[in-house]
């Protein structure tokens, strides 16, 4: 997520609580000019600021002005001991300084002193309670924190107070998409967009996308932010993967080729390209590629196993690589499969341990293909509730219902002393049946739950109605609960973390 400042332009930018704060006239010493203009360079501002102040020409909130946007300055070159200071000085100057308290916030913030940060938030909406730029900035501290709903909070008021504010839609939309409601992060995403047009919008949209396997419109939001920025490897690179997954190898070669040229330090990119010229029939380029790969990343498991693939007898990769690498297991594919690493290093939405974040991380993802054909290689099959287990749960409620009449049972015929294993028997797989065709059409996760109990319940029939001596029918009775309880359990885990919105979805 983005954390913003604030300027003294009015006195220092919109952003400013006084009511009437003094600008930067015509006839303002240069300098003062430079200091608090908006567009100014942050080398260029930290200059200008020191010289207002060492000359001594300014008091007051004009002073404490300087001071701020000195702090800004040293903010943005990470000089944070030094802004910190500064940003001090300008509370002292002027104890109602919102912006000051904000910027101040943001330096704890970079320090990962969030605790502080909060506390300037908290102080600059105490003196400015429409300070758009404060709740947006608190937003962030509550979210690294862990508090999603604060955060949400937060930048859901940043918003009313400046609907203009395209970087809280954004922020917001990471939110969302933390919560995992795509359609409310696509929505926010798509309004920092049109407000805002930049790089990260779109690679943000363009992951969500990604993510709810809407591919094309993931490789044309990535598209666009290479158009936007074609020196930006960012767009390249993940449009390259989109590209590969849906199996357009010669695509996603001239993409990696592209973010290659202005990215050349990034190794899956160079096992990306691999990839690439291996299916293309490229072996030498491929070996070429893997191995670059593994100079930047010796222990990188993929391009190991490629590069083996690929190699020509007589090839050697250099000691030292090759000593990382004898200190891993590898894991081979059959019948010409193999996986691919997609990189999403610099796709805001993930962190190296597979969870989201708003910037930075050196995340990837595994995926794997079979001749020409990608399937993704974490299991994406079970991960996610397909209408068919709805309909794998209205069979087995079917055969629940009949179990009694299966062949080789103790009797041709269920007499009437039984009868109430009938009736059990009927009841249960009627309601396994009932509840498979609610999940079907409206899913919820009580639904799953009652699967589970109901599956449970039947495989302690035998002993509750007392028919264990009748081992078929409690083989059938044990197997068929086991299999409903199994099915509940893996919706369970699969719809654990969906929002309402995603349930609602099912089966689409």
């Amino acid at each position: 997520m983005r954390i913003l400042a604030c300027l003294t332009a009015v006195l220092l930018g919109a952003a400013l609580t006084l009511p009437n704060p003094p600008k930067a006239a015509a006839g303002d010493d240069p300098n003062w000019q430079t200091c608090v203009g908006l567009t100014t360079a942050s080398g260029d501002r930290v200059a200008a600021c020191t010289t207002v102040i060492d000359g001594k020409t300014e008091t007051g909130k004009r002073l404490a002005g300087a001071y701020c946007n000195r702090g800004h300055g040293l903010t943005e070159k990470r000089e944070l001991d030094a802004a910190l200071a500064d940003l001090n000085e300008a509370i002292k100057l002027d104890p109602a300084y919102a912006c000051a308290y904000t910027n101040r916030g943001r330096v704890y913030a970079f320090k990962r002193d969030l605790d502080h940060a909060i506390a300037d938030y908290d102080e600059a909406i105490r003196i400015d309670p429409a300070f758009a730029l404060a709740y947006n900035n608190r937003g962030d501290a509550w979210l690294n924190k862990g508090d999603l709903d604060r955060a949400l909070a937060d930048l859901s008021l940043a918003i009313k107070f400046n609907p203009q504010l395209a970087t809280a839609y954004g922020n917001r939309g990471f939110v969302y998409y933390r919560k995992r409601d795509a359609a409310h992060a696509i929505a926010d995403f798509t309004m920092e967009i049109r407000l805002e047009p930049n790089v990260l919008a779109y690679i943000n949209r363009g992951n969500v996308y990604r993510d709810t396997e809407q591919l094309d419109r993931a490789a044309a939001d990535y598209g666009e932010a290479a158009r936007i920025a074609p020196t930006d490897a960012r767009g390249w690179r993940n449009r390259g993967m989109i590209r590969l997954y849906q199996g357009d190898n010669k695509g996603g070669l001239a993409d990696y080729d592209k973010a290659l040229q202005y990215d050349p330090n990034d190794v899956y990119s160079w096992n990306n390209r691999g990839q690439a010229k291996l299916r293309l029939g490229d072996k030498k380029g491929a070996a070429a590629d893997f191995r670059k790969a593994l100079e930047l990343q010796p222990d990188l498991q993929s391009a190991k196993g490629h590069w083996r693939g690929s190699a020509r007898p007589g090839d050697t990769l250099p000691a030292t690589i090759a000593a990382a690498a004898s200190h891993t297991r590898w894991t081979g594919l059959a019948d010409g499969c193999s996986s691919i690493r997609f990189d999403v290093r610099h796709t805001p939405l993930m962190r190296p341990d597979g969870r989201l974040v708003r910037s930075g991380g050196a995340g990837r993802r595994t995926y794997a293909s079979c001749r020409r054909r990608f399937v993704m290689s974490d299991n994406r099959f079970f991960n996610t509730h397909r209408p068919w287990e709805d309909w794998v749960g209205m069979l087995l409620g079917v055969l629940i219902m009949v179990s009694p009449w299966f062949p080789m049972q103790v009797s041709g015929a269920v007499d009437i002393e039984r009868s109430h294993l009938v009736l059990n028997s009927f009841m249960v797989g009627m309601l396994v049946l009932g509840i498979a065709q609610l999940e079907y059409v409206a899913l919820h996760r009580w639904e799953e739950v009652a699967s589970i109990l109901l599956g449970l319940w039947l495989m302690a029939s035998p002993l509750v109605f007392g028919y264990a001596e009748d081992h078929w029918l409690q083989f059938w009775h044990i197997l068929l609960g086991a299999l409903v309880a199994f099915i509940g359990a893996l919706q369970l885990w699969q719809d654990w973390n969906l929002s309402e919105q995603e349930l609602a979805k099912h089966p689409q």
